[in-house]
């Protein structure tokens, strides 16, 4: 693994022992468990706490956005992200790994930091007509990857409530997780991502997150 990109942030989160978040999607072939260990070893490598994130309940409006039913996409979110937990829990078992949690959004959805940050992103992807547009835009991209049709502009909405939630939980991840620092990793840049926590729009992230591109 090695790092491709990185925010100021972000190196400096992983210089000074900040938790490390690794992002994952559940219909990403990307995740297959070659991957997973190597992204597991690397990050344990580091010896600091270890996040290893399954975005399922949100992952359900991209699904349904994409055509699914309601029922059809919370069935799909839940089978496809237990296979990803039991995949990751095989390797931290195979590799005697202590620092590792595996975050599910269940564990989020109580949380107050969380809840508030979801309140202001809300707000300002309201008030902030190039925030919206940047995330009405990666949204379509996300659908059109993934559907057989262009989007509607309600299944776009429905879409958009994905990126909300999960831009919400990592900009103020630090607050979230009591944490002084944090670090997303993925395997390939965000550009909506990487300027929500460059703070370019209304919603403003908590300073001690940052991110990196591994792969």
């Amino acid at each position: 693994m090695e790092i491709k990109e990185s925010s100021p942030a972000g190196m400096h989160a992983l210089e000074n022992e900040g938790a490390i978040i690794i992002g994952t999607s559940i219909r990403n072939s990307y995740f297959k468990e070659k991957n997973l260990e190597q992204l597991l070893l690397w990050a344990n490598e580091k010896l600091r706490p270890v996040y290893f994130m399954i975005p399922d309940l949100p992952a359900v409006n991209t699904l349904m956005a994409c055509g699914e039913t309601k029922e059809n996409a919370e069935r799909e979110a839940r089978l496809k992200a237990n296979s990803l937990e039991n995949k990751c829990k095989a390797i931290i078992a195979r590799l005697g790994f202590t620092n590792i949690t595996i975050l599910r959004w269940r564990d989020l959805v109580g949380n107050l930091q969380y809840l508030e940050a979801i309140v202001e992103i809300k707000n300002a992807y309201a008030a902030d007509s190039l925030f919206q547009g940047e995330l009405r835009k990666t949204t379509v991209e996300v659908i059109s990857q993934n559907g057989s049709h262009d989007p509607t502009d309600a299944e776009i909405d429905m879409g958009v409530v994905f990126l909300l939630e999960e831009l919400a939980f990592i900009s103020r991840s630090t607050l979230i997780l009591e944490q002084e620092g944090t670090v997303y990793v993925y395997h390939k840049t965000m550009q909506v991502l990487k300027d929500t926590l460059e703070g370019r729009y209304a919603f403003q992230p908590d300073s001690g997150v940052g991110f990196l591109t591994v792969n």
